[in-house]
């Protein structure tokens, strides 16, 4: 859903946008994109024209924070994720991914991918802690570094359980 904004004085961020429009909304209508316009198109009869409203153009929408490109693999990895499913130019690891567009129909999406490119099983809870790039790649690195260590204490585990019926 996309909402166009035709501001009186100065154009508000997207986060003001945002936080405006979520504390007035349920979140299924929370708009994923926002467009600000100098005046709506009109018809000749004085509508709106909403063939002539323009589509969202992909850019990183202006956000209160400042963008700081992704650094480790994880994070290109996740960056490139979004940016595919959000259908933005570039994600900085700070960006949060309901103000880029996100929503829990697309954060399930992007778990899935992230599930498949880092075989990693994040609960959808993840994303809403956490929902920017570096807070994602965390807790991969965190779900990582569990599931490495249970492997440890499984073979140990095992290990142990074989010398103990060794014995006599």
């Amino acid at each position: 859903m996309v909402a166009y904004v035709v501001p009186k004085g100065t154009p508000p961020s997207v986060d003001e946008l945002l936080r405006a429009v979520q504390e007035q909304l349920p979140p299924y209508m929370v708009p994923s994109a926002f467009v600000l316009l100098d005046s709506l198109p009109v018809t000749p009869n004085r509508k709106i024209d909403r063939a002539a409203l323009p589509a969202p153009d992909g850019a990183r929408p202006a956000l209160a924070k400042e963008y700081v490109e992704p650094q480790t693999p994880t994070e290109q990895l996740l960056a490139e994720i979004w940016q595919r499913l959000l259908s933005v130019d570039r994600v900085g690891v700070d960006d949060d991914f309901f103000a880029l567009g996100g929503h829990s129909l697309l954060a399930v999406q992007m778990l899935a991918l992230v599930e498949r490119e880092c075989d990693v099983d994040l609960p959808l809870t993840v994303v809403f802690q956490t929902p920017t790039v570096r807070g994602l790649a965390t807790s991969v690195a965190e779900h990582l570094l569990l599931h490495e260590v249970n492997e440890d204490i499984e073979a140990l585990l095992a290990e142990a359980e074989a010398v103990g019926e060794s014995r006599p």
